[in-house]
């Protein structure tokens, strides 16, 4: 799509539309987004604290994580920080999004 807003990075350029590895959504991605392995970031925190934490993840998962912190300029701090902050606001009964 021509001048669209990329979901990873935030910026209007031209996007396509992609499937999000490991989760069944698909997102907007630009030509820069898409090569570096990076998804939107609200993606990242969410199914990671579902999953309970990085330490939880496959390598797959991890390295994704570490592409998308890279590529926003994220730290792995503020990355668990954001999961921790998550994971405590889902109720504890149910953790459905």
């Amino acid at each position: 799509m021509e001048g669209s807003k990329c979901e990873v990075c935030g910026e209007l350029k031209d996007v396509v539309v992609a499937g999000v590895p490991y989760i069944a959504y698909s997102a907007s991605f630009c030509a820069t987004c898409l090569k570096s392995n990076a998804i939107p970031y609200f993606l990242a925190v969410s199914n990671t604290a579902a999953i309970g934490g990085l330490q939880n993840a496959d390598d797959g998962w991890k390295d994704i994580v570490t592409c998308t912190i890279n590529l926003l300029g994220k730290s792995l701090e503020e990355f668990t920080i954001d999961v921790s902050s998550w994971q405590t606001e889902l109720p504890a009964d149910d953790i459905s999004f």
